[in-house]
């Protein structure tokens, strides 16, 4: 099923479980469900981050540079693009310490839709979020 009006779907193949204080990789794949072409400029690689379960209050998140040119796909029907994504467990609740605590989290991946740079003004489009998945973090 598209998520969102464009007919793009995104799925994101991201770790099961990681160490507290370690970052992570994984990967994502955007589909053009719809009828018609779409293009966008994005970030490659996104970044994934760590929800408290069952709400969206970001508790994690990667802390670092990162490396990557960005992605401009151009997606005829039934056309897809694979992107990087990078996500890490550092907290960003002071109180907790420098890396999330053990436990059950959840995990997103949002991919920013840019307008093009030429236009002006930039009109940027809605993110793509992926589903949540549970990240167990120990």
């Amino acid at each position: 099923m598209p998520d969102d009006q464009a007919g793009l779907s995104i799925e994101a193949q991201l770790p099961a479980d990681v160490a507290a204080g370690s970052d992570f990789t994984g990967a994502l794949t955007i589909r053009n469900l719809g009828a018609t072409t779409v293009s966008f400029h994005t970030d490659d690689p996104v970044q994934a981050a760590v929800l408290a379960p069952g709400t969206t209050t970001v508790v994690g998140t990667f802390v670092g540079a990162i490396a990557g040119v960005g992605a401009n796909p151009t997606l005829a029907p039934g056309d897809e693009v694979a992107l990087s994504v990078v996500g890490g467990t550092a907290a960003c609740n002071g109180h907790t310490g420098y890396h999330l605590p053990p436990g059950i989290y959840d995990l997103i991946v949002t991919v920013p839709r840019y307008g093009s740079p030429g236009e002006q003004p930039r009109v940027d489009l809605p993110p793509l979020i992926s589903s949540r998945v549970p990240l167990a973090v120990r």
